[in-house]
């Protein structure tokens, strides 16, 4: 089985799943998306699971990225330290079954008390790049439940920064006493414009506290560090 006669690419988060027929002699391109994310498999069904998108799409190699790879997937995908370009995720790929379905790590960043990580974002970033969507050297806006601010040079991630926007956001919508007031259409107004041009223009701007803390420790940090975060947010 080789790769250039076709893939399939899997973008497999915690709660959904996507999947994509690629490559060379597959036909028509093909996709679907359902809801079962990581946290829907039971332990040990991961191979199933992965059954079920070759029934689909066809029985080809798999390339997955995203929380597949975490502690909580099916198999860990070490973080690739900053700076992180393709070629270091490439020479970092996990193989849950050899020459046949891999796993691509995520991306961490570490700094005196700061630490971040990604899983998923990094390819869809670095994508972006290789099909010259965005510049080599830029900043971007990653918008999605833990959004990202990600400092792309010489087409590689060099730095990054996570806020947890989208589910604050819906935490507030849903659950809060002020969903009353945000029912309709969400729109982009002055004060989300706002909010987007002093983000741009303000690199020290924190990360949450608990993405902060979960990076750490995902990290293996000592606990004094983790004190000093909590802290420092």
């Amino acid at each position: 089985m080789q790769w250039h006669d076709g893939f399939i690419a899997v973008d497999w988060g915690t709660t959904n799943r996507r999947a994509y027929l690629l490559g060379g002699g597959v036909g028509e391109p093909r996709s679907f998306e359902d809801g079962k994310g990581i946290l829907s498999i039971a332990e040990g069904g991961f191979p199933e699971a992965v059954a079920e998108i070759r029934a689909q799409l066809g029985d080809l190699p798999l390339l997955m990225a995203g929380m597949v790879g975490s502690n909580r997937g099916w198999i860990e995908a070490p973080y690739v330290p900053c700076p992180a370009g393709l070629s270091d995720l490439v020479a970092n790929i996990c193989w849950a079954e050899p020459g046949r379905t891999a796993i691509v790590p995520g991306v961490s960043f570490s700094s005196g008390d700061r630490a971040d990580v990604m899983r998923g974002e990094e390819v869809q970033l670095l994508g972006a790049v290789a099909a010259g969507l965005v510049p080599a050297d830029c900043t971007v806006c990653h918008p999605g439940t833990h959004n990202k601010w990600v400092e792309v040079g010489d087409g590689r991630i060099r730095e990054f920064r996570t806020a947890m926007t989208g589910e604050l956001f819906s935490l507030l919508r849903e659950h809060s006493i002020l969903a009353s007031l945000l029912e309709g259409e969400v729109t982009a107004g002055d004060a989300f414009r706002s909010g987007v041009r002093r983000g741009s223009r303000e690199p020290g701007l924190r990360p949450t506290c608990s993405r902060s803390v979960r990076a750490c420790c995902l990290g293996k940090r000592k606990q004094p560090t983790l004190r000093r975060s909590l802290v420092a947010c």
